[in-house]
């Protein structure tokens, strides 16, 4: 009777996954980490086109109104213009590192060092953002020619300045940190 018991156990069990079984999960997941970090210079490079055309924009239509445009406007563009270098080359070193991930000796490692530069470059783009837009706020606040528009005109600029700390998160979240879950999945395996 016990080697009825010990047969029956034996068929429970699980077999041991060959190789070729787990050198297939492994694939599929380095796939989708690749996946990812194409994602993640799509993502980037489609913000900063974005962010350049409305730029240059905003920059013809100040060179169109010369005259009419007030002092504040070019402090604001000029501050803009200098404080976002900083996170945008951040993002830029962020996305070209995504290329640098040496898959083939110690992955784990890689992908930890990865991760934890991503997370902290995603920080730094957050905070550079409410950091902007409070010393924009300020500049604004100072500004004797803007605080002499019409007050539906200053709550418009200021509301918009909320806005745009009120999304920063969410945004950055949506745009960047939805693609590196393919590299936290392979971390927790």
């Amino acid at each position: 009777m016990e080697l009825d018991d010990l047969k029956k156990q034996w068929q429970m069990t699980t077999p041991v996954a060959s190789a070729d079984a787990v050198k297939e999960a492994i694939g599929k997941k380095m796939l989708n980490i690749e996946r990812s970090g194409r994602r993640i210079k799509r993502a980037f490079w489609f913000e900063m086109i974005f962010v350049w055309v409305v730029y240059f924009m905003f920059l013809g239509v100040m060179w169109f109104f010369n005259e009419h445009v007030q002092p504040f406007m070019y402090k604001i563009v000029i501050l803009i213009g200098i404080a976002t270098i900083p996170i945008v080359w951040r993002l830029y070193k962020m996305q070209k590192r995504v290329d640098t991930i040496d898959y083939s000796m110690d992955v784990r490692s890689n992908i930890i060092g990865f991760v934890k530069y991503y997370k902290r470059s995603l920080l730094i783009y957050e905070w550079g953002t409410y950091v902007i837009s409070a010393i924009s706020a300020i500049i604004l606040y100072l500004d004797p020619a803007f605080m002499a528009l019409k007050p539906n005109f200053i709550w418009t600029f200021f509301g918009y300045m909320l806005l745009v700390v009120v999304i920063t998160r969410p945004y950055i979240y949506y745009v960047y940190g939805k693609k590196v879950s393919a590299f936290e999945d392979f971390l927790k395996d």
